[in-house]
């Protein structure tokens, strides 16, 4: 199986930084659900 941890993890970054842009343009309804999807993929590549 290929060890995809280090992807999700620059994914996740990738999209809080999104996330962040998004509340400072005051686009609250596109800066949570990234937020979310990706804090689910990091915590999974921790524990990979």
């Amino acid at each position: 199986m290929v060890d995809r941890s280090k992807d999700w993890f620059a994914q996740a970054e990738r999209d809080l930084d999104h996330a962040r842009s998004s509340q400072k343009e005051d686009r609250h309804e596109w800066a949570l659900p990234p937020s979310n999807l990706r804090k689910r993929q990091s915590k999974r590549s921790i524990y990979r």
